[in-house]
């Protein structure tokens, strides 16, 4: 145990015994919502002096968030240090955006000055396996199974994942919380070393402490099974309180690291398992290709048998609120996910230890299947079950594999009660609005959205963004500011102000087309001479082709007549505007017999027209059978009829759409 210390003490302090120089991989982020927060993170936390522990590369501090109280871990790195520790930092940051998963170090956001880099991860109170160990001496087989099922389960998630963490310690083993081993959770961290990997694909960095590195990364030639040759060291020690290879110095370890020969001294293994041994042979075989991975780890007869069965409630609240969840639009779901990666573990834990029972497979993402059969599991009827599961999980999966992740289903399945609290909320919109300005803007809403793609890649446009933000902006100025946040947060947001505001300005866009209606007609009336005869030789000014609304840049609100949908105003020539003036003397001589478009023509204050036209329309009526005149007569009594019967049927003043109606076909 003192030569581990020892081990620990050397490592922090010269980076990494094998370390050569580290190939630059290129990293997929994948997390949309690890905020890059571009302010200075002593206006968000408050950040201690006192270091509380050493990664391969920088200092590790204590920090609380100002808005929530909420403890952290930041990591800080001073930028003048060597280009490959920036490297490294650089690395573990795109490497943990990519991640999410219970027994994973969270990530909730990170920081750049003029002279640091920090990554603000979460906080393990529990401290790390090493010292545990320390004080334990060895660890029972029950709680060796405890902690080395869920060191699987986070292993079998990273290679899911295409990432070889290249550095599985036991120091890189934290435990979240105070409690007890058995009532508690493992969280890997360290991935200054960790890299992408394609399946079948070979690394050559020789990476790793001396008790803990593969044979094969001493060779420069391995795959991800480095990892779980590394997880056998660990099982061992955890059962003896010792590694299975060990020597005088370093040179003694890597040489018997390289001929892979161990035993299980009868005096400290008496009492252990033959099953627990045979897990152990299988981590430390020799050869990549018969090592065992770590599925099949996961799901070992030792595991199973020794390991407790993980038990969480599945309630139909949870999929009350998934169905909720999915009508949200883009902006609430965000700040929901955004949420629950500012929310404590222990608040979550329910709904972890739920997706976790799920997750069936153990890989880290659940699908509709996994469900129906936890819901089975649990006793659920086919009646209880919901009918529109798999749509709401097809409306979760973002990437479209089918596939949940544990940060989609924990913001799904969150009670308002706990989501909507004004201090949680309040923290969230401070990261909206990076500018401090106390507004959230178009380009607030976009930063956090498209955050983490490529570059000129968009998760949502502006187009997009401004019509999320009209969903909780209830004065219409087109940000939101804190008290519609929170009340978008709540399900209260009042856009009622906004409408009404809306429909006034629809009815002034109305009141001025028709006033350009009446201002048209009128000057169509007004083209006759000094004698009241219409001119032969001049032209009725012309109407635009165009309706109302869009003569004159205008629209026109939906109303409830269908007959606003008419035809448009056409443009007159000369010899149509001759027949509109008979036409206009027509109505007003029906209007003489108390028509109802006389009321019509006084809403829209035409002008009345002149007597000779009624003369001229007499002299015209009394023409000889088969003239041009008597297809008018034969028209004006059909209008006469027509006129009367409108009459006997309404005697209520015509409304705008009757009136605007009127204007047109005059």
């Amino acid at each position: 145990r003192r030569e581990l210390q020892n081990q620990r003490e050397k490592s922090r302090k010269e980076d990494h015994s094998l370390l050569e120089e580290e190939e630059e991989e290129e990293q997929h982020s994948f997390a949309i919502y690890i905020i890059n927060n571009a302010g200075d993170i002593h206006d968000f936390y408050d950040v201690e002096e006192e270091k509380i522990g050493e990664g391969s590369f920088g200092r590790v501090v204590k920090c609380t968030n100002l808005s929530t109280g909420a403890e952290r871990a930041v990591k800080m790195l001073r930028k003048v240090r060597r280009k490959s520790q920036l490297v490294m930092f650089q690395n573990e940051l795109s490497t943990l955006k990519m991640l999410d998963h219970p027994h994973i170090v969270k990530l909730y956001e990170h920081f750049e000055d003029r002279k640091f880099m920090y990554i603000v991860m979460e906080y393990c109170k529990g401290g790390e396996l090493f010292d545990r160990l320390l004080e334990a001496g060895h660890f029972t087989e029950g709680q060796a199974a405890i902690i080395m099922q869920q060191i699987f389960r986070g292993v079998y998630y990273l290679h899911t994942m295409k990432v070889v963490h290249r550095d599985l310690k036991i120091e890189n083993f934290m435990f979240a919380g105070d409690g007890p081993i058995e009532a508690n959770m493992i969280k890997i961290i360290d991935f200054g070393f960790a890299r992408s990997f394609k399946e079948g694909e070979t690394m050559k960095t020789k990476v790793g402490a001396p008790y803990f590195v593969s044979p094969q990364i001493l060779a420069g030639k391995y795959t991800e099974a480095t990892d779980m040759w590394t997880c056998g060291t660990v099982m061992y020690i955890l059962l003896c309180g010792y590694p299975p290879f060990f020597g005088d110095s370093d040179a003694e370890i890597l040489t018997r690291v390289r001929g892979g020969m161990f035993s299980f001294n009868d005096a400290d293994w008496r009492h252990v398992t033959e099953l627990a041994k045979d897990l152990i042979r299988g981590l430390l075989r020799m050869s990549e290709v018969e090592r065992i991975t770590a599925k099949q780890a996961l799901f070992d007869t030792w595991i199973v048998q020794t390991a407790p069965v993980l038990r969480a409630p599945l309630k139909q609240k949870y999929f009350e609120n998934m169905r909720k969840y999915c009508s949200f639009n883009k902006f609430k779901q965000a700040s929901l996910q955004i949420i629950v990666s500012q929310l404590e573990p222990e608040i979550l834990k329910p709904l972890i230890d739920t997706f976790m029972w799920l997750d069936s497979s153990g890989e880290g993402h659940i699908d509709a299947d996994e469900i129906e059969a936890g819901m089975k599991r649990a006793g659920w009827t086919e009646v209880e079950m919901p009918e529109d599961l798999h749509e709401m999980v097809s409306s979760l999966d973002a990437d479209g594999s089918g596939e949940i992740g544990l940060g989609e289903f924990v913001a799904s399945v969150l009670d308002l009660q706990v989501y909507a609290r004004e201090e949680v909320c309040w923290a969230v919109f401070r990261i909206y609005d990076q500018d401090g300005d106390g507004q959230i803007g178009v380009t607030d809403l976009m930063d956090i959205l498209n955050n983490g793609q490529p570059d000129g890649q968009e998760v949502v446009s502006a187009h997009e963004c401004r019509d999320l933000l009209k969903d909780a902006d209830e004065d219409g100025d087109r940000r939101i500011s804190f008290l519609e946040f929170l009340n978008m947060m709540k399900g209260t947001t009042d856009l009622s102000k906004v409408k009404k505001e809306k429909d006034q300005k629809k009815s002034a866009k109305l009141e001025a087309a028709l006033q350009a209606g009446e201002d048209a007609a009128a000057q169509l009336l007004d083209v006759t001479n000094e004698d009241g005869e219409p001119p032969t030789n001049v032209e009725a000014p012309e109407l635009s082709e165009k309706p109302l609304e869009e003569a004159d840049g205008m629209e026109l609100p939906a109303t409830e007549t269908a007959a606003q949908e008419e035809p448009p105003v056409r443009s007159l020539g000369s010899d149509a505007a001759a027949n509109s003036v008979d036409n206009a003397a027509e109505s007003a001589s029906q209007s003489a017999e108390g028509d109802s478009l006389n009321r019509g023509s006084q809403e829209l204050a035409l002008p009345a027209l002149p007597a000779e036209h009624d003369r001229r329309d007499s002299a015209s009526a009394s023409e000889p059978p088969g003239s041009e005149a008597k297809a008018k007569k034969d028209k004006k009594e059909k209008k006469e009829k027509k006129a009367k019967k409108e009459k006997a049927t309404t005697e209520a003043p015509l409304g705008e759409a009757e009136a605007a109606e009127a204007a047109a076909q005059v």
